[in-house]
């Protein structure tokens, strides 16, 4: 049986039979950077704009999950919730320096992220209005990714700012942690 065969069909039911002559040749390529010799051929796409917006409104992923089929019951949400909310009023209280708020930055600057995500879906939308009102029948997908990107420039040296803190927390705790092992295994 040649391992680097797929069937085309699926497998016997009744549990027996050898199938190699359905199996079909598929070349095998590592998803590696530079890991094949043959030339990549990108296909480009065309696009092209409605007359009219229609905008979809999208449940968020909380409010789809059927409460019951959560970890935690009701009451235990509640009480993790009752207990978050009392972090981000310290927080932005003042006494933010006592509680470790990673993650919870979307509910502490919960104006400044809201601003930043309409800013960066206006810096899109007026990209894409501004070609489509230029009458040129191409879409230029890099000036729509410069423009998010511009408008998105803070958010992201802010992120790479917590990953490296993150990053530092981390190697701190693990060697914390490795000397507590090795004085324990002494």
């Amino acid at each position: 049986h040649n391992p680097e065969a797929l069937s085309s069909q699926p497998a016997n039911p009744a549990g027996g039979g050898d199938f190699s002559h359905n199996h079909r040749r598929v070349s095998r390529r590592s998803s590696l950077k530079g890991s094949s010799s043959a030339p990549r051929h990108f296909r480009r796409h065309s696009l092209t704009f409605a007359d009219e917006v229609d905008v979809a409104t999208i449940t968020p992923a909380p409010e789809l999950a059927d409460k019951e089929s959560l970890w935690f019951e009701e009451k235990e949400y509640n009480k993790i919730m009752k207990k978050l909310n009392k972090i981000v009023e310290r927080t932005q209280g003042g006494e933010g320096r006592r509680y470790c708020t990673r993650g919870l930055e979307k509910y502490i600057e919960s104006d400044n992220t809201d601003t930043r995500r309409h800013a960066a879906w206006d810096a899109v939308l007026d990209e894409q209005y501004y070609q489509n009102e230029s009458g040129t029948e191409i879409y230029d997908d890099n000036a729509v990714s410069q423009s998010y990107q511009v408008v998105c420039e803070e958010s992201r040296a802010e992120a790479t700012v917590r990953a490296l803190q993150d990053e530092k927390a981390v190697a701190e705790y693990l060697a914390e942690t490795r000397r507590y092992c090795r004085r324990m295994s002494m």
